[in-house]
């Protein structure tokens, strides 16, 4: 037979239970605080009573705590659920391998996205000079004007803006993206229904370079993305960082990063194309775009003017 209460408690303080019996000794009695092993797996302290008028009941006043405790947390199932399930989300993306994936993914994003873009812009701005002069002049009194290049020189340099906007549309970073559907949806004036579990390819390429949205798509007009020419745009035709609840996490520091780096390289240097590289062939990709072969680009130092803040070439 199982020991009892009492000799349970008495071989563990170190008293024997048989020799208690033989000397006639009576096995010590089991107190309320005795049992706090029992709930402490429970996660809420414990308030023991010791009064001997209180002891007896004790655990009967702790098991009516316990019941109206899981009561109050009946009441309240479904909420109680739902966060123990967004708790139990959030555990699974704290874990290291969550962690270091994540990581890698920026890196790979941030990194390679945009010295594509870098290479894009540069090309097309080494291609259209009468471009390239707009840009530098815009930056050059924006710096004339602040004293030098500062951050809310970044933000008012809107050609600058619209020259990358444009680089993006021509050359964006993914081809095309995907998604999967999570609610069952018939598009509008036709027979196809999109079900819960399909996947839907959006292709950004092909809508980037659609002429019923963009006038003479293989064009790079930057014009198009001036603040007074933006409104002309159709909404979800232009999506280099995707759209939504899902869209680039890092988009803003992204174009940010662009524009710094391109800012500094005009203010320093006049982009040009060697002889016999005025196109570019791209790598077959269905995941990120970027140019076959390298980007050969001729940079002519700028230096300043005794007579003027502006730069100008040296020859």
């Amino acid at each position: 037979m199982p020991p009892s209460g009492g000799e349970a408690f008495a071989r563990k303080s170190g008293r024997c239970p048989h020799l208690c019996r033989r000397r006639g000794e009576a096995l010590p009695p089991i107190r309320a605080h005795h049992t706090l092993g029992m709930y402490r797996r429970s996660g809420h302290p414990l308030e023991l009573r010791r009064t001997p008028q209180s002891r007896a009941g004790h655990l009967l006043e702790l098991g009516m705590q316990k019941i109206k405790r899981w009561c109050e947390v009946t009441d309240t199932n479904q909420e109680a659920k739902k966060k123990l399930k967004q708790e139990k989300s959030l555990e699974r993306l704290r874990t290291a391998k969550t962690i270091i994936a994540q990581s890698v993914l920026f890196l790979l994003a941030g990194y390679d996205t945009v010295s594509s873009t870098l290479s894009f812009i540069t090309f097309l701005l080494a291609k259209n000079p009468i471009h390239q002069q707009r840009v530098r002049r815009e930056v050059q009194e924006l710096v004339q004007l602040h004293g030098e290049l500062t951050y809310q020189v970044i933000l008012d340099s809107k050609f600058l803006e619209a020259c990358i906007m444009e680089a993006l549309r021509l050359y964006p970073p993914a081809p095309n993206i995907e998604r999967r559907c999570t609610k069952t949806y018939r598009l509008p004036g036709t027979d196809l229904t999109v079900r819960v579990g399909d996947m839907v390819v959006i292709p950004i390429w092909s809508l980037h370079h659609d002429a019923r949205y963009w006038p003479d798509p293989e064009l790079f007009l930057p014009d198009r993305f001036l603040p007074e020419n933006k409104s002309s745009i159709t909404t979800a035709t232009y999506l280099p960082f995707g759209l939504g609840p899902r869209i680039c996490i890092a988009n803003r520091f992204a174009m940010m990063e662009t524009k710094i780096t391109l800012a500094k390289l005009l203010l320093a240097a006049e982009l040009s194309l060697p002889e016999g590289q005025e196109h570019m062939e791209l790598a077959t990709s269905l995941i990120l775009m970027r140019p076959r072969h390298s980007v050969n680009i001729i940079l002519t130092t700028l230096t300043h003017s005794p007579d003027s803040p502006l730069t100008t070439l040296t020859h």
